[in-house]
């Protein structure tokens, strides 16, 4: 069961102006709200790498499209959407090696990133071992994902911002005054990424049907905060 919690952080009650604001006194209160939720991952991100060797231009861009064919071929093959598919970073470029002492030209390199979205976890195994036996292919990382980042994210920004004014509203009738106006908030930026990375699979103790052995996505938290500044009015009863 995914478990919500709402956590306000740190209040803080100012009488005083702040430029930012206004340039007169305007009685304040300051309050910082924290949401966080428990999710499960459903998707995995992997990032793949091809390099490939060759002593021209046209030899090594030759094979380097046949060895960037064969892995998206496979990827079709184990039903991964072409939508959730990306190339990108295509490059050719002269091979220097250090040999003596001395920089010495050895053929050309040419590279592409290729980057995918599997939500069959039952997949990864195979994927993973088909992957393996392509020999101008390096398997750079493999994360696990929310596919509903960015709507948890804004109800959590929800959750947090209604937490913050409960925080302001309770400090401010100990002192006899009640929150205003809102002068000023700030949420937090998301995440760029969700911290689901996943540790290296011994793949000669994997089988093709052992996905649920080696892999343990857990729950993974997801937060966003706030800080939000409200004016302070006097209430019937200070007056």
């Amino acid at each position: 069961m995914k478990r919500i919690f709402t956590l306000c952080v740190v209040a803080v009650l100012s009488l005083v102006s702040v430029d930012s604001f206004a340039e007169t006194t305007v009685p304040q209160i300051s309050v910082f709200g924290v949401s966080e939720k428990s999710v499960v991952p459903d998707e995995m991100h992997w990032n793949l790498q091809v390099h490939t060797l060759g002593a021209s231009v046209e030899e090594v861009a030759s094979a380097h499209l046949n060895d960037v064919s064969d892995v998206l071929s496979l990827l079709d093959e184990m039903k991964i959407l072409e939508a959730k598919t990306v190339t990108s970073r295509m490059q050719i470029r002269e091979n220097w090696q250090y040999k003596n002492n001395s920089r010495v030209r050895e053929g050309y390199i040419a590279s592409t990133q290729i980057f995918f979205v599997m939500k069959d976890f039952k997949k990864y195994v195979p994927m993973w071992t088909k992957l393996s036996t392509f020999k101008n292919l390096q398997i750079e990382n493999v994360n696990f994902a929310l596919s509903r980042q960015s709507i948890v994210q804004n109800e959590l920004q929800m959750f947090a911002l209604r937490d913050a004014k409960k925080r302001a509203e309770r400090l401010a009738a100990v002192l006899g005054v009640r929150i205003g106006t809102p002068l000023f908030i700030e949420a937090d930026a998301p995440a760029s990424a969700f911290n689901g990375r996943m540790a290296p699979m011994q793949l000669e103790k994997a089988c093709s049907d052992s996905s649920e052995k080696v892999l343990a996505p857990g729950e993974q938290r997801v937060h966003s905060s706030v800080h939000v500044v409200f004016s302070l009015e006097t209430t019937p009863e200070t007056k």
